[in-house]
């Protein structure tokens, strides 16, 4: 059966888990490309994707992917269903400002049931689950953290340059992002800030603001916009209340990327 993805995007991520699937420290699984409804991502004027470091290893604590059978087709379908089953609650926190934007996961993660238009995401580290978190996994084990994102980041830009999505999410502390590993590999070709957030739900003062800025950056000669957006201290995806009680602003973010 023919997937929606090249075959030969498939062949090499299936490559690339058979390159470390044994070494210790790599969660025993499977490779997961993306997280989605890829079908009707496609078919979509405007595409939205976010963007994470890796797969979690809680995606293998529960039945996630249960009609994967180690072939192409089978991840595909089984990452094109992974919302409509039994999502790990960390996409819902991603999923409340995908929401502020007119999109969703979709499945059980959209807790209110509204339409919105589908989002997919991906892991642009690699696409193979660690043991610990990629932030320790990657202090232990140096040589082979830097072998891994080596060839899992060149699968993901492979895996962009498909997708071609026109606007990319990604999650950051701007205060660390031009040292961040996506902003030390790709070019940016502009970075501006569009809104910055002082105050949280209750009203009250941020120990530090929470910016939203928007960039370009370029993968394989193709210019990308990416909104990305932290704050010193956050742990982020979070939702933003501010955007949420002011539509002027979320019309400005998105008025960036000639959306409305």
């Amino acid at each position: 059966m023919e997937t929606i993805l090249s075959n030969e995007l498939y062949q090499k991520t299936f490559k690339n888990f058979e390159n470390f699937n044994n070494e210790s420290g790599i969660r025993r699984g499977h490779p997961i490309l993306y997280f989605g409804d890829l079908k009707n991502y496609l078919k979509q004027e405007f595409k939205v994707i976010t963007v994470g470091v890796n797969p979690s290893s809680k995606e293998f604590d529960k039945e996630r992917f249960p009609k994967y059978r180690k072939s192409p087709y089978s991840l595909e379908y089984a990452q094109n269903e992974y919302f409509t089953l039994n999502p790990y609650s960390w996409f819902s926190n991603y999923e409340k400002l995908l929401n502020h934007l007119g999109y969703s996961y979709g499945g059980r993660i959209n807790k209110d049931n509204k339409r919105y238009k589908k989002a997919i995401h991906t892991d642009y580290i690699t696409p193979l689950t660690t043991e610990e978190q990629w932030s320790s996994f990657s202090k232990q084990n140096i040589d082979l953290a830097e072998k891994i994102k080596q060839e899992g980041f060149e699968i993901w830009k492979d895996l962009i340059n498909e997708l071609k999505p026109d606007l990319i999410i990604y999650a950051t502390n701007i205060k660390k992002d031009l040292k961040s590993e996506m902003i030390k590999k790709l070019k940016y070709m502009k970075v501006r800030e569009l809104v910055s957030i002082n105050k949280n739900e209750r009203g009250e003062p941020r120990k530090g603001p929470f910016t939203f800025c928007y960039g370009n950056i370029e993968i394989h000669k193709i210019k990308y916009d990416i909104l990305f957006g932290g704050g010193l201290g956050t742990q982020w995806p979070v939702p933003v209340p501010q955007l949420e009680l002011d539509k002027s602003k979320l019309r400005e973010v998105m008025s960036s990327f000639n959306y409305i």
